[in-house]
C-alpha cells in the first residue's frame, strides 16, 4: 500500500505489522463453511474494533444477534453478519471506515461499488466485503451480478424519530416496525466468538419481537446458509478482488517448464513479484502468462526468459526449482556457479533433493512436501489452468525454519507447517506408491488397451487394495526407521487418513470424484492400440527413483516389503 498520509499509515499498521489483533485463520480448517465463518467472525471483530475506537455506535441484529445470545457466536449454519446503526453513526462511519480497514476488506456502498438487494434495499446501505472470497452458489444463480460478492457484513441503517428507532422491516400491520430508543440504548455487550460486541440493551425483547421464540432451533432441513454456499479461498471476478497481497516482493527465478512452473510464474508475477524463467525452451515462452482458476482469470508478466542460468539467476533472491526428480542433479549443476549465500532455494515439490550432493550447506533451502496447486498447461509458455489448491497447509523442511516460514508466508496464502525430517518428504506416499500402484493394477494382467483409461476417473477397487497394501509396507518401514533412535521422527500420513477414508470402497470413490484429477493414464499409441509409456514420470521418477529409495531403506533396516518390490521388478525388468 502506498503511504498517502502518516495518520492513515498508522491506522493500517495495527493490522499489517502484526497478526496479534485479528489474524486471518480461514485456512485453519478443512470444512468449507467453517472457513467462511472464520472470515465472517473476523469481519465483525475488525468492524467492532474500528467502531469502538472511533466512538461509533452499532449493534448486532437478526441472525448475528441470535447467534450471540444462543451460541455465543455465529449460528453454525449462518453465512453472513448483520449489524444495525442509526443514520448519525452511519455518517460518522463513512468518514473513517475505508482508511481503517485492512487491505483484504473494503467498504462497499453506492459510491465505491453499487450493489442491489431487492429484499432490503431500503435500509441495507452498505457492506464490508472480504476480497478473497465469494458466494459461489449465489453467483451461479445470478450470473448478471456485476458487483463484488465476497463474504459480507451487512450494515442496516435505521432512522431515529423522537424516542423511536424505525427499522427496515414491517410488522403485522404492514407498517415499519419501531423500537423504543430505551430498549436499544445504552448498548450492552455480548460475546461473539470470543469478542465482546455491541448488542441492544434489551436484546431479548428486541429480537423476540421480530423472530418470536428465537431460542428454538429451526427444522434440520432449514439449517442451511441463506446466502448459499461460499468459498473462503477463491475470490470473485470483481476488480476489488485480491488473491493475495505479499508484504515483501521478491526477485524470483523459476527453474522448469512443467505445469507447476507455469502456475507459479503467472500467479507470483500477478502478485507483484519479479519473475525470471530458466527453461530449455525459452523460444516457446511468452512474456505474459494467463492463469485461470475456478473463479478468476488473471495475467502475470515475466521479466526474463532464458536457457542460460547467468541471464536469470544472479539478480534473484529466490530460486524455485520445479523439475522431475531425475532432473534435479542437472539443474543444480547448471545453477550452482551463480548461487550465493544470500539466496534461497525452494524445491516444489522437495522430494529426494537430499540425494544430490551439491554443496548447498551455505544456502537457505526450503523443500515443500506437496505442490501448492493442481494445474494443467493449456498452451505451453502462455496459458495454464489451476484446477485445485492446497487448502489445508503447506508442509515444508528448511535448514533455517524462521527464514523459510517468512518466505513462504510472503509467497502463498496457505498456513505453513514445519517438517523436521527430510524423509517425511522423501517417502511421501502420494507419489512414491500411489502412481506405481495404479500403473501396476492397469498393466499387470493387461498389456494393451483400445483406449486411454482415465488415471483417476476410472480408478477401481483393485487399485485401492494394491495402494493400501503398499502403504502398509511403507508405514512398517517408517516404524523401523523411527525405532532406530533418530532425533527427528519420520511421519507420513497413512493414505486412508490423508484422503479421509476408512476402506477401499471409500478411497476408490474419493479418487473418482476429485474433479481436479482429470488426466488420462500415460500411454503411447501404436496403430489402434495403447501401451504403457515407460518414459512417463510416473515410471522414470516415481518407480525408478522413488520406489528404489524405499527399497534401499527397507534393505538397510531389514524390512520385508514384497508388494513394493514386486511392482518395482515389473517395471524395471
Amino acid at each position: 500500500m502506498k503511504k498517502k498520509k502518516s495518520v492513515i499509515y498508522k491506522r493500517h499498521s495495527i493490522f499489517h505489522n502484526t497478526k496479534l489483533y485479528f489474524p486471518d485463520i480461514r485456512n485453519n480448517y478443512d470444512n468449507e463453511l467453517i472457513q467462511s465463518q472464520n472470515v465472517l467472525c473476523r469481519l465483525l471483530h475488525v468492524f467492532d474494533f474500528i467502531c469502538k475506537k472511533n466512538k461509533i455506535k452499532y449493534w448486532m441484529t437478526a441472525g448475528t444477534l441470535i447467534g450471540a445470545i444462543r451460541h455465543k457466536g455465529i449460528i453454525p449454519w449462518d453465512s453472513d453478519i448483520d449489524i444495525a446503526m442509526i443514520t448519525e453513526d452511519y455518517n460518522k462511519l463513512k468518514e473513517v471506515i475505508q482508511n481503517e480497514l485492512p487491505d483484504d476488506m473494503f467498504f462497499q456502498f453506492p459510491e465505491t461499488d453499487f450493489f442491489e438487494d431487492k429484499e432490503f434495499n431500503y435500509t441495507l446501505k452498505a457492506k464490508i466485503r472480504d476480497r478473497y472470497s465469494n458466494y459461489y452458489q449465489w453467483l451461479d444463480e445470478n450470473k448478471s451480478c456485476i458487483w463484488h460478492n465476497g463474504l459480507q457484513l451487512d450494515i442496516f441503517v435505521y432512522s431515529k424519530q423522537d424516542n423511536k428507532i424505525i427499522t427496515g422491516f414491517k410488522n403485522k400491520n404492514n407498517k415499519w416496525h419501531t423500537y423504543d430508543i430505551n430498549d436499544i440504548f445504552p448498548l450492552t455487550n455480548l460475546y461473539f466468538n470470543g469478542r465482546l460486541c455491541y448488542a441492544p440493551k434489551n436484546y431479548d425483547l428486541y429480537i423476540s419481537q421480530r423472530f418470536g421464540d428465537y431460542m428454538k432451533f429451526p427444522p434440520i432441513n432449514k439449517r442451511i446458509p441463506h446466502e448459499g454456499k461460499s468459498h473462503a479461498m477463491i475470490p470473485c471476478k470483481h476488480k476489488e478482488s485480491l488473491t493475495f497481497i505479499p508484504k515483501k516482493k521478491y526477485n524470483i527465478c523459476i527453474c522448469g517448464g512443467g505445469n507447476i512452473s507455469h502456475a507459479l510464474s503467472g500467479t507470483l508475477a500477478y502478485k507483484g513479484h519479479t519473475i525470471n524463467i530458466l527453461t530449455r525452451q525459452p523460444e516457446k515462452w511468452q512474456k505474459k502468462i494467463k492463469v485461470k482458476n475456478p473463479e478468476l482469470e488473471y495475467y502475470g508478466k515475466i521479466s526474463k526468459i532464458s536457457s542460460d542460468p547467468k541471464d536469470v539467476i544472479p539478480d534473484c533472491k529466490l530460486i524455485i526449482i520445479s523439475v522431475p526428480v531425475f532432473g534435479i542433479d542437472d539443474i543444480l549443476n547448471k545453477i550452482r556457479p551463480y548461487l550465493t549465500n544470500k539466496m534461497s532455494i525452494i524445491g516444489i515439490p522437495g522430494r529426494l533433493y537430499s540425494q544430490f550432493n551439491q554443496d548447498l550447506d551455505n544456502i537457505n533451502q526450503i523443500y515443500l512436501l506437496r505442490t501448492p496447486y493442481i494445474s494443467t498447461i493449456n498452451s505451453y509458455g502462455s496459458d495454464v489452468s489451476i484446477t485445485g489448491y492446497c487448502y489445508k497447509e503447506l508442509n515444508y523442511w528448511s535448514n533455517d525454519f524462521e527464514k523459510g516460514e517468512k518466505i513462504l508466508n510472503n509467497l502463498f496464502s496457505f498456513k505453513v507447517k514445519k517438517i523436521h525430517n527430510l524423509d517425511s518428504i522423501n517417502l511421501v506416499n502420494s507419489n512414491t506408491i500411489l502412481h506405481p500402484s495404479r500403473l501396476y493394477s492397469l498393466f499387470k494382467d493387461k498389456k494393451e488397451y483400445t483406449y486411454k483409461p482415465l488415471f483417476y476417473g476410472e480408478w477401481d477397487l483393485e487399485s485401492s487394495k494394491i495402494l493400501i497394501e503398499c502403504d502398509n509396507e511403507l508405514q512398517k518401514l517408517i516404524i523401523a526407521i523411527n525405532n532406530n533412535k533418530i532425533e527427528n521422527k519420520v511421519y507420513v500420513k497413512p493414505i486412508l487418513e490423508h484422503y479421509e477414508c476408512s476402506n477401499c470402497a471409500e478411497l476408490t470413490a474419493k479418487f473418482k470424484s476429485i474433479k481436479a484429477y482429470t488426466k488420462p493414464t500415460p500411454m503411447i499409441q501404436r496403430k489402434s492400440k495403447y501401451y504403457c509409456d515407460y518414459k512417463s514420470r510416473y515410471i522414470t521418477e516415481d518407480i525408478f527413483i522413488g520406489m528404489k529409495y524405499v527399497i534401499d531403506l527397507a534393505n538397510k533396516y531389514n524390512i520385508n516389503i514384497p508388494k513394493i518390490k514386486e511392482i518395482y521388478k515389473m517395471f524395471t525388468t
